[in-house]
């Protein structure tokens, strides 16, 4: 296939029992699993025996289209497969689609421009297809019910529930219905994987199932079956079965964010030896790998130089005694990632500003979130803040000769807008900002250029903070939910919860995902009066998917 890390099982020095594409003594390479593989299938060969055909109806083919299973074993090809042509199936439709047929997947693609066959791309050469939309383009195309079917396979050797079904697959969902059933010396076939209505569409994805082969099973067959009436299609290709064993953890994998770039994979498990696979985009392939070692078991690896709003997805391999063990698919989202832009340190401030600084850091405990500067001399102090902590800074000012001065000197150091914005205030003292979205307010010069009330209505609540160089009279303090505390030389007045407020204890709300703890806030205790304040990042489009979830973990 023409991936570059397929995951195709290779083995130890062995002769292989397969009714597919049979390997002898393959020697050991980058993709080697250890595992013993007992039959596969890519459908490769057809395409030079007994070569691929014209369509003999679509218009679209480049003459190098498409085979159906009796012209492919009058070749000699394929021996023992079978295709089922079931009682419910359509006695017309368009004859390159009845039943499961080989294609090309260019060939395939092209028979039905803009309908997304080609985003499958696991499958190269030839692909078997069963397409229920093509076959019912003419009369007597509904409905499509077919099965395609293995030879019978060797499994003598094998040890009892140790086999594995993997094979590359593209799902186009809507009406249709996919089935795959295994049988065990001649017996009664069973149901191992169902594709159905509840099953989203997924172009290009690697399936894995357990055989569940029963101990003194001797041979097997495997089926693949399409019911559906028109939409859509269902698209297979390189079939394994081999031992390969899932991956177990001790410590399932997690993501953290160290840096805006970059993403840390961790683990623990009990080997020595591991392979992270991973790639870009819900629907392509793990085309990158890390080799790891961890004597102790706990591994750690940092992937780097990876896009802003962009999934990944990944695999584990833990590697022991020649053997390969293969995690389920994970992935996660860069939107997740809150990591802010580095800034270089503006160098030597002047004592009183260091000293401002060092008590502004010191009164923030949880250094995430936005620092507004009201009133500025030179920028400097907005510099040094996001320089030297995770904070977004806002600074603002009427001046506007001050405020062009400011924005000349971050521009030439590559910060504005990335992490220090720079804001005109109006002469009448309002601000433009949503209610209690910073986390300190402070100035530059020895007074705030907007009222009090002003203010303390910029605070968010639990723990804004306002850093003043001595505490204030104002009667706007004395009605505020908050208390005043001493930092060195200054004044810090800290906004208390708001009334009603209830800690979340699981990240969900509760253990049971509940998105509510009793909340009473501005006597509203139901959660249809209440909304969400988004502020930042990852925003609105990430709400609380909460019904599909298992308990959430506390919150940290």
């Amino acid at each position: 296939m023409d991936q570059l890390v397929t995951l195709i099982s290779r083995f130890i020095p062995a002769v292989i029992i397969s009714c597919g594409t049979t390997v002898s003594g393959a020697e050991e390479s980058e993709d080697f699993s250890g595992a013993i593989t007992y039959f596969s299938e890519d459908f490769d060969s057809l395409a030079n025996d007994p070569g691929l055909l014209p369509f003999p109806s679509e218009p679209n083919g480049d003459g190098t289209d498409w085979l159906d299973l009796p012209t492919i074993q009058k070749a000699g090809a394929l021996p023992g497969w079978r295709m089922i042509k079931n009682s419910g199936h359509g006695k017309g439709g368009v004859v390159e689609w009845s039943g499961w047929t080989f294609v090309s997947p260019d060939s395939w693609a092209a028979a039905a421009p803009g309908q997304r066959r080609d985003k499958f791309q696991l499958g190269a050469n030839v692909i078997a297809v069963a397409d229920s939309d093509e076959f019912d383009d003419i009369p007597g195309g509904r409905p499509f019910d077919a099965t395609l079917q293995t030879p019978s396979i060797d499994i003598s050797k094998a040890d009892p529930l140790s086999l594995t079904l993997k094979f590359d697959s593209g799902w186009q969902a809507e009406s249709q219905t996919g089935t795959i059933m295994v049988s065990y010396d001649g017996g009664q076939p069973r149901e191992i994987l169902r594709f159905d209505k509840e099953k989203a569409s997924a172009y290009s994805e690697t399936i894995r199932v357990a055989l569940n082969n029963p101990l003194g099973a001797a041979k097997m067959k495997i089926a693949w079956t399409k019911v559906g009436a028109n939409h859509w299609w269902w698209v297979i290709d390189n079939i394994e079965v081999t031992d390969e064993q899932p991956a177990s953890f001790s410590v399932q994998p997690r993501i953290a964010f160290p840096g805006p770039a970059g993403a840390t994979v961790s683990w623990q498990a009990p080997v020595k030896r591991a392979i992270l696979y991973y790639g870009e985009g819900k629907e392509g392939t793990l085309n990158k790998k890390q080799e790891l070692e961890a004597p102790d078991g706990r591994f750690e690896v940092t992937l780097n130089a990876l896009k802003r709003a962009t999934t990944y997805r990944y695999r584990v391999a833990l590697l022991k005694n020649g053997r390969r063990r293969l995690s389920e698919m994970f992935e996660f989202d860069t939107r997740f990632n809150l990591s802010p832009t580095p800034v270089n340190d503006p160098g030597k401030l002047s004592p009183d500003k260091e000293a401002l600084l060092t008590a502004a850091l010191d009164a923030t405990a949880d250094q995430n979130g936005y620092i507004v500067v009201l009133g500025l001399e030179d920028g400097a102090l907005a510099s040094a803040l996001a320089s030297r902590s995770r904070f977004h800074v806002v600074a603002a000012d009427t001046d506007l000769s001050v405020l062009q001065s400011v924005r000349q000197g971050l521009y030439a150091a590559g910060i504005l807008g990335h992490r220090v914005s720079v804001v005109s205030l109006e002469a009448n003292g309002q601000t433009p900002w949503t209610d209690g979205f910073a986390d300190l307010v402070l100035s530059e010069k020895d007074s705030l250029p907007i009222p009090d009330s002003e203010c303390l209505r910029l605070l968010r609540p639990d723990g804004g903070a306002l850093l003043t160089g001595s505490r204030s009279d104002s009667p706007s303090f004395d009605k505020a939910a908050g208390v005043w505390e001493r930092a060195g030389a200054f004044s810090v007045f800290r906004r208390a919860e708001l009334t009603g407020a209830k800690d979340w204890t699981h990240q969900y709300g509760t253990a049971g995902n509940a998105s509510y703890t009793g909340e009473a806030l501005g006597n509203v205790s139901a959660t249809s009066g209440m909304s969400v304040q988004w502020i930042g990042h990852p925003g609105g489009d990430f709400g609380i998917d909460r019904q599909p979830r298992m308990p959430a973990p506390l919150a940290a």
